[in-house]
């Protein structure tokens, strides 16, 4: 155990300083934080139902686009206009929810309990979509029905369910047929006073037959929808992507302005219905751009930094108190000049500093390590970050210590990301760092 404490007493009072540095904070007790998971958080089970990922019931869990409601142990599914709906059963592996039809408002009317949503509309900016496996029973319809393309004739199918199930609707001048499988159907079922007043939907079933026979029960009601593939985790730095999925980089999504999104690393792909980053298919699309090189101009531009920090690594394994007051004055006189030019890049390289105990460039190492950030660069692609790392640290590391300090490496090799614009802030940088520390900070409390 003395072995743990001799390791946090290097790691965690250089953390905090540096994390003094980028933030500006004052040294306070921070809330623990929870440790590193693997894979993006699928949400507990609602009552019996599993709901699997990308399904989402609160924010902290599943992706955000794929919102639905848990309340009392069961599953709703919110459409536009505030109107709700049981989920029945749910499907991961064709990623199809059915839902439960609203019925009729009254035992003595046909109308709609929805009627004055006018029906089910949802959203066409969330990825749901209503599937062309539904039959729909159009109930209370004015003449004016006989216009649409639908089945309205006398031998529709949904007379006989009416016959059955629906016998207030027997009254209403008409009733029509239709299967769920063209666009104007993709995210609504319409029901209004020009039209039909109430509906019904059943999964399956074929319209042109009479089903069931006479006597037999109807099966039950339902209204399938999909969901669309959901893409990679959203992320701010590399971090993120080290906790949520592993194997991956933040990069911009190139479909969304100014959102990131964690891509998985060379030779793997992004597998939608596993939540993880598995091996490639897809041969050639898989490759990785080729990086340009990082000058060691970064290094130089913040010398004053980086040695005061590299100082405090190899001082406080002999006497942390007082390299932690030491560098705590070096560090938060350097700070306003880092905050002002939001100079993330030069902070990658102490960051990389730190872990390894390495220069940021070195000529007594191979032609091709000389620059640290390259020889960092060249490891992460193999995958090989943890051979990096200070072997003293190693030596006194528990599995979780080796985590959070591949978090430092991955967090240094976005700050040091060839496009200045896909470079975290500064407050970013801080956040991640604090996060850490909290970590480190919840492990050595609990020892």
């Amino acid at each position: 155990m003395e072995k743990k404490r001799s390791y946090y007493t290097v790691l965690i009072p250089t953390l905090l300083t540096v994390w003094l540095a980028c933030a500006g904070h004052s040294c306070a007790r921070h809330a623990k934080a929870k440790p590193p998971t693997a894979g993006p958080p699928r949400c507990p089970n609602c009552g019996p139902m599993v709901v699997p990922y990308p399904l989402s019931t609160g924010p902290t869990c599943g992706d955000q686009a794929y919102r639905i409601n848990c309340v009392g142990g069961k599953l709703y599914f919110g459409a536009l206009h505030g109107s709700s709906y049981v989920i029945t059963s749910i499907n991961s592996v064709t990623q199809r929810i059915v839902l439960l039809p609203p019925g009729l408002a009254s035992a003595g009317s046909c109308i709609s309990a929805d009627v004055s949503k006018q029906g089910l509309e949802l959203d066409p900016h969330l990825p749901f979509s209503i599937t062309s496996s539904n039959t729909i029973l159009l109930l209370n319809c004015s003449q004016a029905m006989l216009q649409a393309p639908i089945d309205c004739s006398p031998t529709s199918l949904c007379y006989s369910y009416i016959k059955n199930n629906a016998s207030p609707c027997s009254k209403a001048p008409l009733c029509c047929t239709f299967r769920t499988d063209g666009s104007q159907t993709a995210y609504t079922i319409r029901i209004n006073g020009g039209g039909c007043l109430a509906y019904q939907s059943f999964v399956g079933l074929n319209p042109n037959k009479e089903v069931p026979p006479p006597g037999i029960k109807w099966p039950d009601r339902g209204l399938e929808l999909q969901w669309a593939l959901p893409k990679e985790p959203v992320c701010k730095s590399d971090v993120d992507c080290n906790l949520l999925l592993g194997k991956s980089k933040c990069l911009p999504d190139p479909t969304s302005l100014g959102l990131k999104r964690c891509s998985c690393k060379k030779g793997l792909e992004w597998d939608p219905v596993n939540a993880i980053c598995g091996k490639c298919r897809h041969g050639k699309h898989c490759k990785k751009k080729k990086k340009t090189v990082v000058f060691a101009g970064a290094a130089v531009a913040v010398v004053g930094v980086t040695l005061a920090i590299a100082v405090a690594v190899i001082a406080t394994k002999h006497s942390h108190q007082k390299v932690k007051k030491d560098l705590h004055k070096n560090i938060v006189k350097e700070r306003e000049e880092m905050l002002s030019a939001n100079s993330t890049g030069n902070f990658g390289v102490v960051l990389l500093e730190m872990v390894t105990s390495k220069k940021a460039i070195d000529f007594s190492r191979e032609e091709e390590d000389v620059n640290l950030v390259m020889y960092i660069n060249k490891m992460m692609d193999q995958e090989r970050l943890i051979e990096c790392i200070d072997p003293l640290l190693k030596k006194m590391a528990s599995k979780l210590d080796l985590q959070t300090m591949q978090q430092l490496g991955n967090l240094a090799s976005a700050c040091l990301n060839e496009r200045r614009q896909n470079r975290p802030s500064m407050k970013e940088v801080a956040d991640e760092i604090e996060y850490i520390i909290n970590i480190l900070s919840q492990e050595v409390s609990e020892t």
